[in-house]
């Protein structure tokens, strides 16, 4: 990544830490999940957690792209957790993509933070 970026005179930055202590950054325009979120029964409260603290920590503007195995029940319950949250999305992608290595398909789900509700306080 870090040549291609190079090449491309991209300013891209990666960082190894654990996931679900990391705090995403203000400054960050982009968050990569890829094969991460399953929602297995047992990871459930865990992942809910993780995605809605990823998007609430996004900046206005931010990218989430999140890519998982194709299933209907995943998909369901992560539109459902993203969309309970007092936050403007736009979608910019919500499609499926062939991964012939594991003659598997994956969701591609991407979207744009656009604004944060706050609720009126008097």
């Amino acid at each position: 990544m870090n040549k291609i970026a190079k090449e491309e005179n991209l300013n891209v930055t990666g960082e190894v830490a654990d996931v679900y202590n990391y705090t995403i950054s203000s400054e960050y325009d982009l968050v990569l999940l890829d094969s991460m979120l399953h929602f297995y029964k047992n990871d459930m409260e865990k992942e809910t957690n993780f995605i809605k603290r990823v998007a609430s920590e996004l900046k206005v503007g931010g990218l989430l792209c999140n890519f998982m195995l194709k299933g209907k029940k995943r998909q369901k319950h992560l539109k459902s957790v993203i969309n309970g949250m007092d936050i403007n999305w736009e979608v910019v992608s919500d499609k499926y993509t062939d991964y012939p290595e594991s003659n598997s398909e994956f969701h591609m789900y991407i979207i744009k933070k656009s604004k944060v509700h706050y609720e009126n306080r008097e």
